[in-house]
């Protein structure tokens, strides 16, 4: 929909300059607006295109070892895991909590694909995710 700013306006032009003022203004101040574009060059199967967002940045986990266990890593296959350098620190329904060392969408999209939950990734240091990952790989008693 479209709403008039900052009073209504009386004809066509006058309409289009307020929408696009309060689009500008709603945009600035991070209300969470997208702007979708119509491919009109690419005729009646043109797409509709959610221009690039700026997502908040996922939590970052100082003490991975403190949530991690032996059983939540059973759900993340052991070279996925060893690939992305992961750690399943936790597990909320059909949500997994993955600890990466930096954000990457393919990550966090091969072990969705895989593991079939959604994930939910946090940050940490890489050094302790791998030491973490490897200990809680490691079985009880060997070396």
């Amino acid at each position: 929909g479209i709403a008039t700013f900052p009073r209504p306006a009386g004809d066509a032009v006058g309409l289009v300059e307020a929408a696009d003022t309060a689009m500008y203004r709603a945009k600035q101040s991070g209300g969470g607006i997208r702007v979708w574009e119509h491919s009109l060059g690419d005729g009646p199967r043109g797409a509709m295109r959610s221009r690039a967002l700026n997502l908040p940045p996922a939590p970052y986990l100082a003490d991975p070892a403190r949530l991690a266990t032996a059983e939540l890593q059973e759900l993340l296959p052991n070279g996925l895991a060893a690939e992305w350098n992961a750690l399943v620190v936790g597990r909320d329904g059909q949500v997994l909590t993955v600890a990466l060392p930096q954000p990457n969408p393919a990550a966090i999209d091969a072990i969705s694909k895989v593991t079939g939950f959604a994930v939910y990734p946090v940050f940490s240091n890489p050094a302790d995710i791998e030491a973490t990952r490897k200990r809680l790989r490691t079985p009880t008693g060997a070396t």
